[in-house]
């Protein structure tokens, strides 16, 4: 995908359509959905599942999530976020690989399991991005701050025209 974002936060790709909707553009080849009216709706009141068993790394993740307006509760091992999965509805989980107990790619499938709908992200010191390609998003770390909200905003992004289709 040939794809460029531009300082204002204006997202421009080669591979454009109208969409059916709205008449806004749609990106043929990744699927981002570029209508404001549902890019607003699926950002509004945005609840995050942050796994990540790093205690400073998941106060700077929680801040910067924060930050951004999403909702942001956080388990430090893969069982609790299980649990957590299993309790209460989440728009995405955005796990860690490496986590006590179970790791990240085992509690995506279970997660999964228990609510299809949810949008999973994960994150990485591995080089296993390969291994996932097509089914879920991996992120290496360290990520870059505005790489990673524009993940979630394109993950969220496909969830919703999924929902709507």
């Amino acid at each position: 995908m040939k794809a460029l974002i531009l300082p204002s936060g204006l997202f421009f790709c080669s591979s454009l359509k109208a969409c059916q909707l709205s008449k806004n553009l749609i990106c043929r080849a990744c699927s981002l959905h570029l209508c404001p009216r549902l890019k607003l709706k699926a950002m509004r009141n945005l609840r995050i599942l942050l796994v990540e068993d790093d205690a400073i790394s998941r106060k700077i993740y929680s801040k910067m999530l924060g930050n951004w307006g999403y909702e942001v509760h956080y388990a430090n091992d893969g069982y609790l976020a299980l649990q957590m999965v299993e309790d209460q509805h989440y728009d995405l989980l955005l796990t860690d690989n490496q986590l006590p107990f179970m790791n990240g790619t085992d509690l995506i499938k279970k997660a999964k399991i228990l609510r299809p709908d949810i949008g999973v992200m994960l994150l990485t010191g591995d080089d296993i991005s390969q291994k996932f390609a097509g089914q879920y998003t991996v992120l290496q770390k360290p990520v870059m701050p505005s790489f990673l909200k524009f993940q979630i905003e394109t993950t969220i992004s496909n969830l919703t025209l999924k929902q709507t289709a």
